[in-house]
């Protein structure tokens, strides 16, 4: 459900999708990315991004959605952005398949808010994709394994381990592709 406030451990956490009126957002989306990447989070990004950058994220995010590419949603705690997750369609020969990206701040991890989010976007692609979507593909570093068993918890299956794919504090780590049939 979409737009509602969730009680997740000890805070009231609102998760709602990604709209144009979101515009006023763009610093609070930049300030979220930046956070993850001092924190030196296992995402793929690891520089700053500019406001520019956002800007130009948040019109192509926009745009996907409105195409129905795209399923967005981020969650606010005490008016700050802690959480962010999409599911975007593939195009061309991959039209069935919807890529899963999710990313949460530090203070917010282990509450159930990850699993919660994860659980409102496939609900959410279902409706929206109706029967193009026929499995969901997401990419995780191998060493992030708090992220693994939340997404073998949705019945994720690990396909792929592609070795040294990211570089991270000075080490080289595997990714896994993990892939849900639905």
């Amino acid at each position: 459900m979409l737009n509602k406030i969730y009680k997740l451990g000890k805070k009231e956490i609102q998760i709602a999708p990604l709209k144009e009126a979101d515009i006023y957002r763009i610093v609070e989306f930049q300030n979220f990315i930046n956070d993850l990447i001092k924190e030196d989070a296992q995402i793929k990004l690891n520089q700053p991004l500019t406001r520019k950058d956002e800007r130009a994220w948040f019109f192509n995010q926009i745009k996907k959605i409105q195409r129905a590419e795209s399923v967005y949603i981020f969650s606010i705690h005490a008016k700050k952005i802690v959480g962010c997750a999409s599911i975007d369609l593939c195009r061309n020969r991959r039209a069935h398949i919807g890529e899963l990206g999710i990313a949460i701040s530090r203070n917010f991890r282990g509450i159930g808010l990850g699993k919660k989010m994860i659980q409102i976007l496939i609900q959410e692609a279902r409706k929206k994709f109706k029967k193009k979507i026929k499995m969901i593909s997401l990419s995780v570093f191998a060493t992030n394994l708090p992220a693994i068993k939340l997404y073998e918890k949705f019945n994720f299956k690990v396909f792929a381990r592609i070795p040294k794919q990211f570089r991270y504090k000075n080490k080289f780590i595997d990714e896994l592709v993990m892939i849900k049939y639905l």
